[in-house]
């Protein structure tokens, strides 16, 4: 009865308001459905660019290319078919190249010759600006064989087709695709690259205490849970048997009517 008075009464208090009020009722709640719905684009808006940001901050820290080439490295590569995660494999594999050069490895010293570089100028160089010169000197070589064995011995058989692709999508030269990211000026900075990180990270431990909240909540609980998911198996058990030959027997029967509904 209570609730049916209530009910009453709310029906009542809006038929007695006047249009200018219901309208305004209307739209308050309209402006705070937009609102949560705003908030909650920007905040995924918000995870997915400091996931973005937090992954270029990572493959900086791990490879020693600065925040800005990482950016633009990883656009040529996206360009041609790669990701992020196949261009920071790539460069890995050029240090590590490089490091077994240094022991003089007749190999890979002769791999360099063949590109017409010199392995004391590109220790020289900024790890971004010589992963561009060697790329760039395996797209100038003639056939695809000698780019692949070339690709192959510096940057490992995993990245080797990449990197081969990459560059006959960019006509031989990744540097074109770099440059053209660093003239459209959508590099963003390492401050802003930092930040982003260090909203991911946020994000990552609150993910973490999140889970330890429910888990602390929930743990008292689960033995009785796990009785009742227990149970309902046993039930399931028990009646499935019944219910079985009363589903095949329902679809005998549309089986049967089918002809007929088509017919009609």
């Amino acid at each position: 009865m209570a609730k049916t008075r209530t009910v009453e009464l709310i029906a009542k208090l809006r038929n007695n308001m006047g249009p200018g009020l219901r309208n305004l009722a209307s739209g308050a709640m309209a402006a705070a459905t937009a609102i949560v719905a705003m908030g909650t684009a920007a905040f995924a808006a918000a995870k997915k660019l400091s996931d973005y940001g937090a992954e270029i901050f990572d493959v900086a820290s791990a490879t020693g290319v600065a925040v800005e080439d990482v950016q633009a490295l990883g656009y040529a590569f996206e360009q041609t078919g790669g990701s992020m995660t196949s261009m920071s494999g790539a460069i890995r594999g050029l240090n590590t190249f490089m490091r077994t050069a240094a022991t003089g490895s007749a190999e890979y010293m002769n791999v360099l010759s063949e590109l017409g570089l010199e392995y004391d100028a590109l220790r020289a160089m900024e790890p971004a600006q010589a992963f561009i010169a060697i790329t760039d000197a395996i797209g100038q070589l003639d056939g695809a064989m000698e780019k692949n064995i070339a690709a192959t011995t510096v940057f490992g058989g995993r990245y080797a087709q990449q990197i081969v692709g990459a560059l006959d999508q960019a006509e031989g030269s990744l540097a074109t695709l770099t440059d053209q990211f660093a003239a459209t000026g959508n590099a963003m900075s390492g401050e802003q690259i930092a930040a982003l990180k260090a909203y991911s990270d946020a994000m990552t431990d609150l993910d973490f205490a999140m889970k330890k909240l429910t888990a602390d909540a929930l743990g008292p609980m689960l033995p009785k849970l796990q009785e009742m998911a227990d149970k309902g198996m046993e039930i399931a058990r028990e009646v499935l048997p019944e219910l079985i030959p009363l589903i095949e027997s329902a679809l005998n029967v549309m089986m049967d009517t089918l002809p007929t509904v088509v017919r009609l």
